[in-house]
This record gives structure tokens, C-alpha cells and sequence, in this order.
């Protein structure tokens, strides 16, 4: 089995798939000063694959479950149900991230201020 590509490639295990937040972050700021179209690879590819989902979903504003079956439709499949936990993860992170202001002080911290919080700061103010 050789390393240099074809069946033998495909056959060998791909490293374990611990992505963290700030690699995505430092992945997709790459990208972005990148001239298209750009050629990302991974060992096995389901990294690749991963930052193609989630790159693709904050492009267009499709959730993490559309954006999955827009990259399976062009046969980009992650078998990984870890990294895709993680790609839902990011994708919902970042887009409530930029949703957030927009939604207002009703909540903070991806969470929602309860009515007897929101009753206090106000008595407290007032």
C-alpha cells in the first residue's frame, strides 16, 4: 500500500479530528484574503470538508443541516458524527454571534434574560 495516492491513500486511517474554534477562525481569515478558487486538503479530507461546510453556511446564511446537504449534493460527505457536532457547533456559534446585537438586550450571552431579570435591572435603574 503506497502513500502516494489512489486506493492505498483512501485505505489508511486519517489522524484523529480535534478542530478547535480558533483554527476555524485563523482558516477562514485565511481564505477570505485568498484569490479563488482556492484548493483546501486534509489527510482523509473530512477536515476539508468540514471548513467547506462551515465557510459555505456563513457565505450564505443556510444553517449547518443546509449547508451538510449542500456540500453532500457535490458528494463532500463527513462520516465523522464528532466533526459533524462540531461543524453545527461553529456554525450556530458564529451566526449568533453576528445575530446577537441585531436581537437586543432581551439576550445576552446566548441566552435569554428572563422576565424577573429583565424586572430587576429595570427597578434597579429607575
Amino acid at each position: 500500500m503506497g502513500t502516494g495516492g489512489g486506493d492505498g491513500a483512501r485505505a489508511r486511517a486519517a489522524p484523529p479530528c480535534r478542530p478547535r474554534a480558533e483554527s476555524i477562525d485563523a482558516l477562514l481569515a485565511a481564505l477570505a484574503r485568498l484569490p479563488r478558487p482556492v484548493f483546501v486538503h486534509s489527510a482523509g479530507g473530512e477536515r476539508a470538508i468540514a471548513l467547506a461546510i462551515v465557510q459555505h453556511a456563513l457565505a450564505t446564511g443556510e444553517s449547518a443541516m443546509q449547508a451538510h446537504r449542500w456540500a453532500a449534493d457535490r458528494g463532500l460527505v463527513l462520516e465523522s458524527t464528532d466533526l459533524y457536532r462540531f461543524v453545527v457547533a461553529e456554525v450556530m456559534r458564529r451566526q449568533w454571534r453576528e445575530l446577537a446585537p441585531l436581537v437586543g438586550e432581551g439576550y445576552q450571552a446566548g441566552r435569554a434574560v428572563t422576565r424577573r431579570e429583565r424586572e430587576t435591572r429595570t427597578s434597579a435603574s429607575g
